[in-house]
Order: structure tokens, then sequence, then C-alpha cells
């Protein structure tokens, strides 16, 4: 079928009926293209426009949109044999018409179903008319009555034996789904791309379970060979094929799934792009400018299109959350990445396909895999004790105290640098902190700066320190000194309590660290 149009011409009344006319097609294969330029030719002749008048505005955008798709109908080709195979093997011929009607136009299309001997049946497309609805309005179920006569007239033309003649409506039967064929594409005004698709495409009905299948290869490879039969079905034995399921057998299974599991989920989105209108605003696909490409896939459109990225990356195939075959295709991934992390399997997956809130899907799955978890798995951690009566009762200040000893630092005095250290008394119940500057860290130095303070503080009742041996040294002049019950005390409760006593200090030792060299930065190093 080929139709060419002067690109320089001007858009009128006169012109969108020349080219309208040069169309034969006496079997209406291409109808559901033909009849939206009847549409709108119909649409010019209500505004009582003139011949050589242009087109409005609203009505240009269409007519340019149908110039458009001219291209395409070059592309269409129809087998002229109806009956692939010899006659002596028929065992039945039906004849099935299929009829549909809306506002603007109604159509027919009717089917030659063979079948063999071997119960395998092929159809073909007979014929197929398409009219645009009358200005006088009549009833749905009155237009697709033409779908009865235009049954009976190809029984009638047709020379051979019709066993059975079915007519196909859904005026009268509720709650059901009706084919896609030719004749709901005429009654909506159907693209040649789409018209394509309907001639070519064979559509499988596998009951199978994604969810018994644990890697994707496996079901993709059963479903291949599914297909496989039924096409072996229609072909003679010696063309029919027996070898490993191929790459292109592997892809269609795969196409399969995704058809299927994008019309459980995403059905209202596909019937809006299919005729020709925009997705809902509150469609959750709304945001991605989704797309229906030649092989029924849904898309995203996105803003890549003049990148040099591949077409598969450019726009993403649409998978839904919360499907098998989602999980499937995740789990995929993740074995082929060799069990990486969410973030880069997710950034491999979306070079071809986006799954909506996919990075909550994708941590399902690892969450899941049995190696991630063995790997990742985190040790046992025991439950903590209770904390100690004396770090929870109400107490007056420094009556509970944790001693420490920071690392040493350098001051200045004159032209001398001086080494220093620095205790840290903590009261355990109100982390409250007192510090004492020692020159060095002996037993006397220590002993000298817990008098200082008591003096300052009072005495402690519990002094908690570590096992550090200057604190664990006795000096035979001090046991008279006022301090020696307090460190007898604190000796024993170390013993008592162990490591787990000063978590807090290495904390308080951090602030006052980051304090003092804040507030004298260039006196102490």
């Amino acid at each position: 079928m080929n139709s060419e149009v002067d690109p320089w011409s001007r858009d009128t009344k006169r012109q969108l009926i020349s080219v309208t006319a040069k169309f034969y097609d006496p079997l209406g294969h291409i109808s559901p293209y033909i009849i939206r330029a009847k549409i709108l030719f119909q649409k010019l002749w209500q505004r009582d426009l003139n011949w050589d008048d242009e087109l409005p505005s609203d009505l240009q955008d269409e007519w340019q949109k149908w110039k458009m798709e001219l291209c395409d109908v070059n592309d269409i080709r129809i087998p002229r044999c109806l009956i692939s195979f010899h006659g002596s093997t028929i065992s039945k011929i039906e004849l099935h018409a299929f009829g549909d009607a809306s506002e603007t136009a109604y159509g027919a299309g009717v089917y030659l179903v063979m079948t063999k001997e071997g119960h395998s049946s092929i159809s073909n497309l007979v014929m197929a008319k398409s009219r645009v609805a009358p200005l006088k309005k009549m009833t749905l179920p009155r237009l697709e009555l033409m779908a009865a006569k235009l049954g009976v007239f190809v029984k009638d033309s047709l020379k051979m034996r019709i066993d059975r003649v079915t007519c196909w409506t859904d005026s009268k039967i509720a709650g059901t789904v009706s084919m896609e064929t030719l004749s709901n594409l005429i009654k909506s005004g159907g693209y040649s791309e789409r018209t394509v698709k309907v001639f070519t495409e064979l559509v499988e009905n596998i009951n199978l379970s994604p969810e018994r299948y644990e890697h994707l290869d496996r079901l993709l490879r059963i479903t291949a060979y599914c297909i496989r039969f039924g096409k072996n079905c229609r072909l003679p034995k010696a063309e029919g094929l027996v070898e490993y399921a191929t790459p292109l057998e592997m892809q269609n299974a795969e196409n399969y799934w995704i058809r299927k599991a994008q019309h459980e989920r995403f059905i209202n989105e596909i019937r809006q792009l299919s005729g020709g209108r925009q997705v809902a605003a509150n469609s959750r696909l709304q945001q991605f400018d989704p797309l229906i490409d030649e092989d029924g896939l849904l898309r995203i459109g996105g803003r890549l299109q003049n990148s040099d990225l591949p077409e598969g990356t450019k726009h993403p195939i649409l998978l839904p959350d919360k499907h098998p075959i989602t999980m499937a295709i995740i789990r995929r991934y993740h074995l082929r990445q060799l069990h990486c992390g969410c973030e880069s399997t997710l950034a491999t997956l979306r070079q071809r396909y986006w799954i909506l809130r996919g990075r909550r899907e994708m941590k399902g799955v690892i969450y899941a895999c049995p190696c991630c978890r063995r790997i990742e798995s985190r040790a046992f951690a025991s439950k903590m004790a209770p904390l100690p009566a004396d770090r929870i009762r109400v107490t007056r200040p420094f009556e509970n105290t944790g001693l420490d000893i920071a690392g040493s630092f350098f001051t200045r005095l004159g032209k001398k640098v001086n080494k220093n250290y620095i205790c840290l008394f903590t009261c355990m119940t109100t982390r409250a902190v007192h510090l004492e500057v020692v020159s060095e860290v002996t037993a006397l130095r220590l002993l000298q700066a817990l008098r200082r303070f008591i003096a300052r503080r009072g005495k402690p009742r519990i002094l908690q320190l570590d096992n550090f041996k200057s604190f664990k040294k006795r000096h035979p002049h001090h046991r008279n000194d006022p301090a020696k019950q307090t460190e007898e005390r604190a000796t024993e409760n170390r013993e008592r309590v162990e490591k787990g006593w000063s978590g807090c200090l290495p904390c308080l030792h951090h602030c006052r660290k980051q304090l003092m060299h804040r507030s004298m930065a260039r006196q102490c190093s």
C-alpha cells in the first residue's frame, strides 16, 4: 500500500478528500487508519467550510498527525493466501464476524478460522468495513448489527463450504472484556503501527505460575518452548523447530511475561495510550510520560531522546512493584552482579528497567537472599545488664566519682615548656566534671590531686578507677592519709565492676580535648 502527499501543499478540505481517495483498500485492511480521516472530514463538513479554506487550528493538528503516519502504511504487507496448507486436511471451516460501534464510528471484521485434522487451527482476516456514525443519533446496538450483515455477505461471496457462522458483539455481554480485533480499532480510530501489530502478533495463553520458579531463566526457557510448540502445531512437521531455545525466543518469552505483568497492573493506562489519549492526572505513571513501543511494552518517555544512549536505556521498561515477575528480574540482576549492594544492583537494573518503588523492592530481595544474609549477619549481642544503683539514685554531686588520666599536653611558662597531665573527676550520677592538672603520673602527684579534689568537692563515698599502676601503688607514709579509705574502696569496686564501669569517661575526654583546643589552641599542644 503506497501513498504520497505533497509536503508543501496547503491543508484544506480539498486536500483531505484527495489524499483519502488515493487509498485503494477494498478489503478494509487499513480501515482503522482510514476511518480517522473520514471522521475528520465529517467534522469539516459540519463547520461548513469551503473547499479551499485553511483547516482550523484544532483540526489541523489532527490532520498533520495523520499525514505523518503515511510512511508507516507503506510497511504493511498482507498475505493474499487465506489457507496456507492443503485443503484436503481441513476438517472444519468457521466464519467469525466481530462488530463494535462508538458515537463517532462503527465497523466490523470477518475472520476465517480453519481447523486441521490434527486439531490445530489457523485464522485470517477476510475483510473489514468501517463507517462514520451518521449525524442522526442512533443506538449502539443498532450500529453493531452491521457485523451480522457483513458476515452474511461474506458467506454468500465465498465459494466454499462454511460449517458455522458466528457473530460476536459486546452489546449484550456485561462484565466481559472484548478481544482486540479490527472492529475495536475501527471504532476508536486506530494508528497504523497498531494495525500492523494486530495482523502479525500471535497471542499466547500460557498457564504458568512464576512463583514456582526460583530462577527467571528457567521460567523463560519453559515459556519459549510453549510458544514454539504452539507455532509448530501450525507448521508442517519438517519446518518445526526442535533445537534449544534461541536468544530471540527467550527475549520473546520475557516480553510476554512483562506484557502480562503490565496488563495486570496498568490496564487503564495501556487502554488510554492505545486509544491515543494521555494518561490520567491521578495515575501513578503520569510523571513518567509513558509510551507503548512496537512490542506492546510500556516504557518511560523521559527527556533523553537526543542522547547517544541505547534505546532501551533512553526508554526503560516500566515494571510494577510487588509482582512475581519483577521480583524474578531483580533476583537475576542481583546474581549477575555477584550479590552486590542495593545501589549498585539498582543502577545496573535501571539501564533497562524502571521499577516503581525500586529501591524498596531491591532491599526486600537482598534481605531474602540466603547468601547475603549469611555474609552480612551480625554477631549475637547480649542484653545489657541493669545500671548499678549508685549510678541512678539521687545523691549529692561527686558522691559516686569516676577518675581517669588524660593524655599529656605541653604548656609554656616563659621560655620553658612543661609536660603536664589532667586528672578528670566526674560524677557518675550527674556527669559533673572536675579537672586537676598534675605534672607527672605518679602515685604522689595523683594523691595530691585527689586531696585538692576532696578539699573542693568533698570526700566521695565511692571512687571508681581503672587498674593503672599509679592508682594501685601504696606508699608507707600514706597509711593515715584522709584519702586512704577512698582509695581502698576504689580498688575493691574496680575489681567488682570490671571493664564496664568507665564507658562515659572516654566521651568526656573527647569533649574536654575539643574544648581545650578551641579555647587554648596556641597555649597548649
